[in-house]
């Protein structure tokens, strides 16, 4: 079983990624995490020496590489938030994965990034406390329709990182 978590940053991807990995026994990966060790540079330092179109198309190479490569029978990944939006990854990821997208409210969300944004360079230093609900709330009207084509959408609003992870697991039967 290939799975790949889609959502927005602060839907829990990650974390929900590392339960899942130890409820299946599959290997967790994280994009960003295998985009820094083939360039050696943190996400946030491509974003700010490059600029984002040019991390996209890192991402999407290091997306295709990934996905066709045959030694992966089985495996969780979780991607950026921006990934699916771009370069036809969705389309990508859904030709070689079961995708599903962490569909959470935006207040949620927005109280997780004003948490943790240090090392999410979209917001990270660009954003004020003030404005970053409004800025979560646009970015994820132009982001859905991308998040929406995912194979399956998880309202994750009401439910703990363990339990959704739990709901992956009997969704797929693993």
């Amino acid at each position: 079983m290939k799975i790949i978590l889609i959502g927005y940053m602060g839907s829990g991807k990650t974390y929900i990624g590392n339960i899942l990995s130890i409820l299946t026994n599959y290997l967790f990966y994280d994009l960003d995490n295998i985009i820094y060790k083939v360039y050696d540079i943190q996400i946030k330092k491509i974003f700010n020496k490059y600029g984002e179109y040019n991390f996209r198309i890192i991402e999407n190479k290091i997306l295709k590489l990934f996905l066709i490569n045959k030694n992966y029978n089985s495996y969780i990944l979780s991607v950026g938030g921006g990934t699916p939006c771009f370069l036809n990854n969705i389309i990508l990821m859904n030709n070689y994965s079961n995708t599903i997208y962490l569909q959470t409210k935006k207040y949620l969300l927005y109280y997780r990034l004003l948490k943790d944004n240090y090392d999410r360079p979209i917001i990270n230093n660009n954003i004020n406390n003030n404005n970053l609900y409004n800025f979560i709330n646009n970015n994820i009207n132009k982001r859905n329709n991308y998040y929406m084509k995912s194979k399956y959408v998880i309202n994750t609003n009401k439910m703990k990182f363990f339990k959704i992870a739990y709901y992956i697991k009997n969704l797929f039967k693993i």
